[in-house]
Parts: structure tokens; sequence; C-alpha cells
């Protein structure tokens, strides 16, 4: 009937605003139902009572709330912007100690958060992303993240002292009057550092110092004593 009827709300409305106007001023009015809705069916009632404070009608509407969405499904995963499949393996740069996840919800009302993409160790470590449907309910997705450790490489590919090879040699003698070494010095790993002391010389001996620095911080001193030539 005219006095009854039905509405649809949202999902997660538990309040809906009641507005009314009454053909005559003087009748009041009352609400009831329309406050700490829950899904599915509420009625909210209207009632007008006249003037002469007897006549009473309601007026009835059904209000249905929506149910909260339970889809946690994700749609997709990257990690350091590179997609990678739930369940799936990813291998970080060596020595890496975090990793940027960014999950995608099926749902864009779901909740997406991120456990175990920070202090990484070496190895293998497990990532996950738990979505979290406006229901509630949720579903974890693992990442495997595989970090390798840093090179301890602290060989040297190239060493010479003026033009002359100096591996796996510790002397050499140059000419008289030589005062400034030309050394070269290359690691063999890219990552290494080297640093090299010793160019300035002066007559008698004198010793040149290579040190190579690996990039997990492991060094290794090379040395070679250089004599001038009387």
């Amino acid at each position: 009937t005219a006095d009854e009827m039905t509405i649809n709300l949202p999902a997660g409305t538990s309040f809906v605003p009641v507005l009314t106007e009454t053909e005559d001023s003087a009748a009041s009015v009352t609400v009831t139902g329309n406050r700490n809705m829950s899904v599915g069916n509420n009625s909210i009632v209207v009632s007008v009572k006249a003037a002469d404070g007897k006549t009473t009608r309601t007026y009835t509407v059904t209000a249905v709330v929506a149910a909260l969405s339970t889809n946690a499904g994700i749609t997709s995963i990257s990690i350091n912007g590179t997609t990678v499949a739930a369940g799936g393996t990813i291998t970080l740069v060596a020595g890496s100690r975090y990793a940027e996840a960014i999950g995608v919800a099926a749902d864009p009302n779901a909740t997406v958060s991120y456990n175990g993409f920070k202090n990484l160790a070496n190895g293998t470590n497990v990532g996950t992303i738990r979505v979290t449907a406006p229901a509630g309910n949720f579903v974890d997705y693992t990442v495997n993240l595989v970090v390798p450790a840093l090179s301890n490489d602290t060989s040297l590919e190239v060493f010479t002292i003026e033009g002359f090879n100096v591996l796996d040699k510790s002397k050499l003698t140059v000419m008289q009057g030589t005062t400034k070494l030309h050394i070269t010095a290359q690691a063999n790993f890219s990552g290494a550092s080297v640093s090299i002391s010793g160019r300035d010389i002066v007559p008698g001996s004198n010793t040149v110092t290579v040190t190579v620095t690996a990039a997990d911080g492991t060094s290794t001193t090379y040395t070679v004593i250089v004599k001038v030539k009387a």
C-alpha cells in the first residue's frame, strides 16, 4: 500500500536519516528503526499522531541493507616493479634488505597489508600480502624473495707497476730517478673497490699497497716492495 515501501541501501549502512513533512503542522511524528541497522531487511516505522492526540497513522519502510563483499581476491602483485604470481619466486639484487611490494585487490573496498618485505636476510625470504574483504574475511598471498649474498671476491685481475705485471710478485726494481710510479690495479669482481697507496717513491726501498674491498666488506691487501736503482 502507500503506507509501505522498500528501499535498497549500500553495504555498511547502519543509519539513514528520515525527513518527514505532515499535512497538519500540529501533528507529531516519531521514527523508529532507522538506527543500528543490520544486513538484510530492516523496518523503519514512521508514526504520525494527529493534533487530537488520538488518531495515529503508521508508515513502514523496509530498508534492505546490502551485505558487505567477501571478495578477498587479488588481481596483481609486483615486487620492485616486477610482476610476480602469488606463490611465485623473485630474485632480488644481492644484499637487498628491503623490497617494495604492491598488491592490487580485486575489490576496491578491500584493504591490503604487507609483512615480511623488510629486514630481509640472505637466502629465501617469504613475503605475505594479506587482502581483507569488506566483510572481514581475508586471504594471505605469499611471494618467495631470494636474496643472493654479496660477493666476497677480493682477487685482482690486473696489477701492474711501471707496466710490469706484479701479480703474485712481492718485489720490483725500477729505474734510477723514478719518483712517481704508474700503477694499475683492477679487481676481478666489478662490485669490489680498489685503493692504491705508495705511488710517490724515494731512493731505496718503498712499499706499494693495493687494498681490494669486496662487496660484502671483506678486504685483502696486496703489497709490493719497490726498489729504486742506485
